[in-house]
């Protein structure tokens, strides 16, 4: 039996719509759903308090003083790179285990590190969600080539 026009067009509408379903179906396994999605708000402040030092603001948002001294220290020790993650926070994943949620995030840098990584564990969910700890380090650091010197400038 030949196919006439609209069979043909019938075959390539099922075609066209099962290549999307399908690119659809994988696009979703690559994301992050939209649980972890309000940890962001909560972790830019967190960001913007440890940047000032203030340090009540940082016991406001953390569920003990494990959080508020890494963040102290971070302030102190790595403003460059937790300006970076500021700025350009970029949510990765999570995992959820009992009250417990971490949450992953990166952010592209400038100078000595191609990327950072800040790992946030949170206590509860929603508005009263609060950091229990905090991690954050150079995801891929840039190892300069043999010989190269910082302090030697280029003519």
């Amino acid at each position: 039996m030949p196919l006439n026009s609209r069979s043909t067009l019938a075959i390539r509408i099922l075609v066209v719509a099962a290549v999307c379903l399908i690119a659809w179906a994988m696009m979703r396994v690559y994301t992050v759903g939209p649980s972890y999605a309000p940890y962001v708000a909560p972790a830019h402040a967190f960001l913007r308090a440890t940047l000032a030092r203030d340090s009540a603001a940082l016991a406001r948002q953390s569920a003990g003083p494990a959080a508020v001294q890494w963040a102290l220290e971070a302030g102190r020790r790595d403003t460059v790179a937790l300006r970076d993650l500021e700025r350009d926070l970029y949510l990765g994943s999570g995992t959820r285990k009992g009250d417990s949620t971490v949450v992953w995030f990166s952010a592209p840098a400038r100078g000595e590190c191609v990327g950072w990584s800040l790992t946030l564990t949170f206590v509860g969910r929603g508005d009263s969600a609060r950091i229990a700890r905090a991690s954050a380090r150079c995801a891929t650091p840039v190892t300069p080539p043999p010989g190269f010197s910082r302090t030697t400038r280029e003519r």
